[in-house]
């Protein structure tokens, strides 16, 4: 019975081609698209969806109302595509919104199915916007023979280029022309890429037993472009030039197809797709090309090539200008004007008027910007120059950003205090920490707060949001929000989040908002409580997506709420674990964190000593950690004295510490700890405190009297909280204590270190002159955070070459000797 329906399958296979799936999931592939609206396009196995205009967001793709979908298929016709979509049949976001011309669509609830037998398929959002979750294209497959693909596409190139061509079908061959002939069999045969450097027109065809497909082409053109080595330059040329920039040039705007650029000579407009994706400030190298053109009175440069991401990023400041000064002389320029009003004359036509009195366009939409809805207000605006018209040049401003202006320094600690139906900007970044559905939590450098409605942005906990979300400040169940908000942008950074360690009788008004951890507690799922070990009780909600049972004591992770007239806490549960029993001490650092926060916890292995300065002192556990312990814990100890004691554990600059819970003893040694030797470029936040030497760097200051350490793959700030101490900062080694000469005080100074003076190795404090600038160093010191940043603490500073790393080894034999001494004298007599 196996056998005939093997054949059957068999001689269906025969007279139909197969079939093949390809699964469009915007979870896993979001395309081109970054968060912003525009158009976008997204490749997988063949199968190409390109939309118009619309978002692909972290779980679903947006076609906007009025806009297409298009599903095209180069390995074979397309016979059947499903959506599913977030809304239902043809209300708002559901597939019965899409209309198409060709085959048959039909859609029940949530899902709407395409089914016919075409190369590309459009689909137009007729009614609402559509929002997708999932796309699923079949096609037909097997030995469906389809054209090659040429890569790279036709166009016009200024260097030789490598043409590679490749051909979905199983088996096939591709025969190719370079002379503008249609190729048959008897063309040759693609083996491997070559290359191109004059004007060709290549033809392809893809062959499978004698089947010969659709010919494909490209055009290719090669020009010389001119080398330039400035905007100003660049702008000189006359129009149809190939401009090549040799120098970089920083991104003012950018927003589609449209991207401004200056230099010191002067700004431009980029039009077309330069295929990345910049910021403000970004740093784009030299070496892309364009064409240079002249549109609406004022120089553009299109068909841009050879883009490269940024090299780098510097802040720029916008220039303060009056609406009268919008003209040609800034056309290009990032400009800000404040307290202006704006009204509508038609359209999308608007016009500016600032404080006095001037005038000037402003057109809403190229640079992502649009227009306010209460045009009462006065606004600060952020824009660039540009211009329209083509027999009479008109210049405008393009928004990059709209704030009301004068507002209020608020944070969320002044929500209590302001009048409910009040209109917020928050002029303070904010950490999320913690959305669910359309309850945003968010904490600031002051206070805990809550916005409530659909911000656009999905965030994790941890991220940081850029000043300028707002929105009306309401009372709801007994506590501020913030609702109908507005300015949410994507994330701008992240920062490790750590829940406050709670008992369940804390939660009430005074950490309403915070994201807190209540430790050994249960669950009691139908009166829907919190219950604590002494018989406290707190409501939750939601329901908990992890079974526990009644008698099981867990860890909960939450969001202190609030519901009611007179208000009522609850915990809003985000996470909940088992409790595992602590072992009576620890071994490694990271385990100390399985305690509470403040808890004393004894240390059953020992520490590893790297280096200690007073109350900081830097240590290695047996899992190969480094840690900082803080405080007052005996001493002093040395690099390899292994100690032992007992300890709490508490966070500075979002980073673990050690706070000693009395004198550490000392139980042993050990060798001693090296230092880790890593480039500057790879240093990263999970490298805090570690123990790091820098071979061969040059030390520099920055105009504020920052002082870095250079190596060929970056830099990174010092901070000399240890007064570090500086080895042969003075070309003659006999001058040991650094006064310029060499005499009987040398001696001296070599004596007491002799004796080990306790004070004369307490090292020295940076003047302008204490590092050669045409010398290099090593330096040893450990990293830190500070605001963010990395940062290194130095312990020692010698000039390079310096084996001994010691500037009291005045002969250079590794060792601090009586012979040091006499190297002095000698010296000295010789003088």
């Amino acid at each position: 019975m196996k056998k005939v329906l093997f054949l059957f399958a068999c001689l269906l296979a025969a007279g139909a081609a197969l079939a093949c799936e390809v699964t469009f999931d915007p979870t896993l592939d979001v395309g081109t698209s970054t968060g912003t609206a525009g158009p976008f396009s997204i490749y997988n196995d063949g199968i190409t969806v390109t939309v118009s205009n619309g978002l692909a967001a972290g779980n679903q793709y947006r076609v906007y109302k009025g806009q297409s979908i298009q599903i095209c298929s180069e390995v074979g016709r397309i016979t059947k595509i499903e959506f599913r979509c977030v809304g239902s049949n043809d209300a708002q976001y559901g597939p019965g919104c899409f209309v198409t011309n060709v085959g048959s669509y039909s859609y029940i609830d949530k899902i709407g199915v395409w089914e016919g037998s075409e190369e590309c398929v459009t689909f137009t959002a007729a009614l609402n916007q559509v929002r997708i979750t999932l796309i699923i294209v079949t096609y037909e497959c097997g030995n469906v023979l389809v054209s090659p693909v040429i890569t790279p596409p036709g166009g016009t190139y200024y260097e030789p280029i490598e043409v590679s061509m490749s051909c979905s079908t199983t088996d096939a061959t591709i025969h190719y022309t370079t002379n503008g002939s249609t190729p048959t069999t008897a063309s040759p045969q693609y083996t491997a890429p070559f290359t191109l450097s004059s004007d060709c027109a290549v033809k392809a065809v893809a062959v499978l037993d004698g089947e010969v497909s659709d010919v494909v082409f490209a055009n290719y053109t090669f020009r010389q472009a001119n080398d330039v080595a400035s905007i100003a330059e660049a702008v000189s040329l006359p129009d149809d030039s190939a401009v090549r920039f040799l120098n970089p040039v920083t991104v003012l705007a950018q927003h589609r197809s449209h991207l401004y650029i200056k230099d010191d000579t002067g700004c431009a407009l980029i039009f077309g797709d330069c295929g990345q994706t910049y910021a403000r400030g970004d740093i784009i190298p030299g070496g892309f090309t364009a064409i240079k053109t002249t549109y609406s009175g004022e120089p553009e440069f299109m068909q841009p090539q050879g883009m490269q991401p940024a090299i780098g990023n510097a802040p720029v400041a916008p220039e303060e200008i009056t609406a009268d000064q919008v003209d040609h002389d800034l056309f290009a320029h990032y400009v800000h004007l404040d307290n202006v009003t704006i009204s509508q004359t038609d359209g999308n036509n608007y016009v500016l008027t600032d404080e006095q009195g001037n005038t000037c366009a402003i057109y809403f939409g190229t640079l992502g910007v649009a227009a306010p809805n209460d045009l009462s207000l006065h606004y600060e605006v952020y824009a660039i120059v540009g211009s329209y018209g083509k027999n009479s040049t008109v210049y405008q401003l393009l928004p990059t950003r709209l704030n009301p202006p004068y507002v209020p320094d608020i944070s969320l600690c002044d929500m209590w205090a302001i009048t409910d139906g009040t209109s917020l900007t928050f002029n303070h970044e904010a950490i999320v920490l913690y959305q669910y559905k359309n309850y945003l939590y968010l904490k600031d450098e002051c206070g805990y707060g809550l916005v409530f409605g659909p911000t656009g942005q999905t965030y994790r906990t941890g991220d940081v949001i850029e000043a300028g979300w707002g929105g009306t400040k309401t009372t709801y169940n007994g506590e501020p929000e913030i609702n109908q908000p507005t300015g949410f942008q994507p994330p701008i950074g992240y920062v490790m989040v750590e829940p406050e360690v709670i008992r369940l009788f804390d939660v009430g008004h005074s950490t309403w908002a915070h994201y807190v951890m209540i430790k050994d507690v249960r669950i009691d799922r139908e009166n829907k409580l919190v219950i604590d070990r002494d018989g406290h009780t707190c409501p939750y909600y939601p329901e908990p997506s992890i079974e526990v049972s009644e008698n099981e004591y867990i860890n909960i992770l939450a969001i202190v709420t609030s519901y009611g007239n007179v208000p009522v806490y609850q915990l809003m549960i985000i996470d909940i674990g088992y409790i595992v029993p602590p072992p009576p001490g620890i071994c490694c650092i990271h385990e100390i964190k399985g305690y509470q926060k403040g808890e004393v916890v004894p240390f059953d292995c020992p520490l590893t000593v790297v280096y200690q300065n007073g109350i900081n002192l830097y240590v290695k556990d047996s899992c190969g950690e480094y840690g900082l312990m803080y405080g007052n814990l005996g001493g002093p100890f040395e690099n390899g004295d292994l100690i032992q004691g007992d300890a709490s554990w508490t966070t500075y600059q979002n980073m673990l510490e050690l706070i000693p819970s009395g004198d550490w003893e000392k139980v042993g040694e050990t060798d001693p700890v090296e230092p880790e030797e890593v480039p500057i470029d790879e240093l990263a936040q999970d490298m805090t405190h570690w123990y790091l030497y820098f071979d061969n760097v040059r030390i520099v200051k920055d105009e504020d009297g920052n002082t870095y350490i250079e190596d060929e793959t970056g830099r990174i700030k010092m901070f000399d909280k240890f007064q570090c101490e500086i080895i042969d900062t003075v070309s003659d080694p006999c001058d040991v204590n650094h006064d310029g000469e060499v005499n009987i005080a040398d001696v001296n100074t070599l004596l007491s270190v002799l004796l080990k003076s306790a004070t004369m190795r307490q090292g020295f404090m940076w003047p302008d002159n204490a590092f050669d600038p045409d010398a290099t160093y090593d330096v040893w010191g450990f990293l830190t955070i500070y605001r963010n940043e990395l940062e290194l603490y130095p312990v020692k500073i010698a000039r390079h070459g310096n084996q001994s790393g010691d500037e009291f080894d005045v002969n250079g034999d590794g060792e601090v000797t009586i012979a040091d001494v006499n190297t002095v004298i000698d010296r000295i007599l010789s003088m």
